[in-house]
């Protein structure tokens, strides 16, 4: 039987939920009831997610960490081991080989962090508010279900916040 209670959870337990209940969402039925209350604690914490989501960096939208990782990846491939062809050598990772030219790289590369400096360190200060803002807390009204009325599929972090004894 579900009922509605209301829990204090992490932002960052809404975001993952939030997101294991869209795919879920998106999947066939497991169970009537458990699809009910997927669909509304999704509905319930969709916004907040949204919030969550639109307030985290993002370094893919980063103007300036684009910038620097681009001109990080140009000396790399500048300073790289070739082969008998010319062409970078590289790494079981994908990463350019440096080796003969490793004291250049690192000068060229600590000339590039001075110069990205301001904008390295507010990508560090974004992304520590970004750990804050997921250990933040909100108390929120969702539908619960015996915890003995979950399908046996259904992840940990699901049951132990949303089952009820």
């Amino acid at each position: 039987m579900l009922e509605q209670r209301t829990l204090t959870l992490t932002n960052n337990q809404i975001k993952i939920i939030c997101e294991y209940f869209a795919q879920q969402l998106q999947a066939d039925g497991i169970d009537a009831t458990y699809s009910y209350l997927c669909f509304k604690n999704y509905t319930t914490l969709a916004p907040l997610y949204n919030n969550i989501i639109s307030s985290l960096y993002d370094e893919k939208l980063d103007a300036e960490f684009i910038k620097f990782k681009n001109d990080d990846s140009i000396l790399r491939t500048q300073y790289a081991e070739r082969d008998a062809n010319g062409n970078v050598k590289f790494d079981s990772a994908g990463v350019p080989i440096i080796t003969t030219n490793i004291e250049t790289y690192k000068q060229k590369f600590n000339e590039l962090i001075e110069k990205y400096k301001t904008a390295l360190e507010e990508r560090q200060r974004k992304i520590q508010n970004s750990y804050k803002l997921l250990n933040d807390t909100t108390s929120v009204d969702v539908l619960t279900l015996k915890v003995s009325e979950f399908p046996n599929s259904i992840i940990p972090l699901v049951v132990g916040t949303f089952g009820i004894e």
